[in-house]
């Protein structure tokens, strides 16, 4: 279970900034790595990696299968009609697309699971290759849109997207750039789309009409059905129920209405971090009713990756965690450029394996002593993530992109003196 959050300037203490966030939700103890693609991995031969690496018969035989052959039916129409974009995205490590990602126009989308009526189809483009698809290719959110509207109305979209359970699912999808975000939320070939005002938060449930609010949709229908048809139509209430999608949109519908004109990364971090009436207690809640998600006997969800986008003075700031628990995990800084510095290619999985497994290690030691980790962690991870903001942010208005991409070498060098300062 996912929530994603997008932060309009009407909603922000500066106006020349806007948020997009998503706190990614898997399987315990499932890899979840942030990565920079290069724009060349959008061919047949890069897909090869994953069906060589991959330990998930079930993913090789189906989706996979399906959006090799989309590649190949599509690729050249692609490449006469875009230039296919770096991206950075965290993704799980057994598949090709990811949860959550963002590319060199500063495009970024995250997924959520939902679960209507209908039956799936087993074969089809799984949600999360369909996300990555998406930011290869568009410039604009509305392109993103557009392009995830066509291939759900070809292909449909669904497929196996658990790890060791079974998890067949259908997919709503938040997209933001620069200027503008917008919903999609999707049936099978059926399809619905919004364009975000002033702010949105899409989780495991289709939209209510009042979080639809009164701007322009679009229907795979052509005709206007009601801005919560596919809530009406499709919703399946028990597994809706069960995925407590309902609640956490509440909450954090709750959290940012009462930000209008105060918006900032601190309280967008706040929110990516939060336990739902958590109130003083010092203790970790434990299940699906929180935004930052903790497994327990009976739930077998955690929050895997948190990743925040910061547009300002028309640049974008990635703050990602590359572990789990974003409450307890530090949140890192990096920036796209037509070259993808500073973050290791699919290719290397020893690497990117290496530098997560670290990660992972401290957010996960933290959680199961979190008395010391208030205590003595907390207040040294805190610093550490101010001196991060300060030196990005510093005359960040002068700043050019390698200016920028200095800083954040800094910071994952400073990264490292955190590390050692609390293991």
């Amino acid at each position: 279970m996912c929530d994603t959050v997008s932060i309009l300037s009407s909603w922000t203490e500066n106006k020349n900034e806007s948020f997009f966030a998503k706190n990614s939700d898997r399987e315990p103890g499932e890899d979840q790595v942030l990565q920079a693609v290069s724009s060349g991995s959008l061919s047949i031969e890069g897909l090869q990696g994953i069906s060589g690496n991959n330990l998930k018969s079930e993913y090789i035989k189906t989706n996979y299968e399906n959006l090799s052959n989309y590649l190949r039916t599509h690729l050249n129409f692609f490449k006469l009609k875009f230039k296919p974009f770096n991206i950075v995205i965290s993704r799980p490590l057994w598949l090709w697309g990811g949860e959550i990602g963002v590319n060199e126009k500063g495009v970024a989308i995250g997924n959520e699971a939902v679960f209507p009526k209908i039956k799936p189809q087993r074969t089809a483009i799984l949600g999360m290759d369909i996300l990555r698809l998406a930011l290869h290719l568009a410039a604009t959110a509305e392109e993103a849109k557009d392009f995830i509207c066509s291939v759900v109305s070809e292909y449909g979209q669904a497929g196996d997207g658990g790890y060791m359970h079974r998890s067949v699912y259908h997919n709503s999808f938040l997209i933001q750039d620069k200027n503008e975000a917008y919903v999609v939320e999707t049936a099978g070939k059926e399809w619905a789309a919004k364009r975000v005002r002033d702010y949105c938060t899409i989780s495991n449930t289709y939209l209510n009409e009042d979080e639809y609010g009164k701007t322009k949709t679009w229907y795979s229908s052509g005709e206007h059905p009601g801005t919560d048809a596919f809530k009406k139509k499709y919703e399946n209430k028990i597994f809706n129920y069960f995925a407590r999608g309902e609640l956490r949109n509440r909450y954090k519908n709750s959290l940012i209405s009462e930000l209008k004109g105060k918006a900032n990364l601190d309280s967008v971090k706040s929110i990516m971090r939060s336990h739902i009436k958590g109130g003083n207690n010092p203790g970790i809640k434990r299940g699906m009713g929180s935004i930052c998600i903790h497994s327990g006997f009976f739930i077998k969800s955690e929050t895997t990756a948190s990743l925040v986008v910061h547009y300002i003075n028309n640049k974008s700031i990635i703050w990602y965690t590359d572990s789990s628990f974003p409450c307890i995990s530090l949140y890192k800084p990096l920036v796209i450029t037509g070259d993808c510095t500073g973050l290791p290619e699919p290719e290397d999985y020893n690497k990117v394996s290496e530098i997560h497994k670290k990660r992972r290690y401290v957010a996960e030691k933290s959680e199961h002593d979190y008395p010391y980790f208030l205590e003595h962690i907390r207040p040294v991870r805190d610093k550490y993530e101010k001196l991060f903001m300060d030196t990005v942010y510093k005359n960040i208005e002068n700043k050019s992109d390698s200016d920028i991409c200095g800083d954040i070498i800094k910071c994952h060098e400073l990264e490292d003196e955190y590390l050692k300062e609390i293991i």
